[in-house]
């Protein structure tokens, strides 16, 4: 409990050279407890190692398979590390039983778009932005759709909306950003 503790730690300040050594001690020390398989997971997915993260989300799901938060993120790096079609099924189970989570809504719309399945992508787009407005990543995507299925007014629409929140996105990081001496 001690280096799990630790390493959650670590891991909450983004100090992965020492979280990640203290999360594999701990799984070591506990191997029956899934939350260190869990945010092991994490910084392997904070470091990009998406196929370990998947390996570590495994782990989790064969102890607790019910683990709303490890399928969100087994779906997640499913999708990051190339296997879309396999990440369908963990966030099919999240919207299950959180049918608003808008990133699931999301990658389950990317899934969509890659089948060429512009329709659905767009219903799943529609109900993400009906719950998150400004959901930036969601407008590019309509944009997209629009495009490829000839609708060149509503793709301009949207593509004007991503550019807004984008810009409104990056004048906010600049001003909350500040310079150390």
């Amino acid at each position: 409990q001690i280096l799990q503790s630790l390493g959650y730690g670590y891991l909450s300040s983004s100090r992965l050279t020492k979280a990640l050594p203290a999360l594999e001690e701990a799984i070591q020390t506990n191997p029956d407890k899934p939350d260190g398989y869990y945010l092991l997971a994490i910084g392997y997915e904070m470091q990009g190692r998406y196929r370990e993260a998947v390996e570590q989300l495994e782990e989790v799901l064969s102890r607790r398979p019910d683990h709303l938060e490890a399928t969100h993120r087994y779906g997640v790096n499913l999708y990051k590390r190339g296997a879309a079609e396999q990440a369908w099924e963990p966030f099919g189970r999240v919207l299950e039983r959180t049918p608003n989570r808008v990133e699931a809504l999301y990658y389950r719309s990317l899934i969509l778009f890659q089948r060429s399945h512009y329709k659905g992508a767009e219903s799943l787009l529609q109900k993400l932005l009906a719950l998150d407005q400004r959901h930036v990543a969601a407008h590019f995507k309509l944009a997209q759709i629009y495009a490829r299925t000839g609708e060149v007014e509503k793709a301009a629409a949207a593509k004007q909306r991503y550019q807004e929140l984008r810009s409104e996105y990056s004048t906010h990081l600049r001003k909350v950003t500040f310079r150390i001496p």
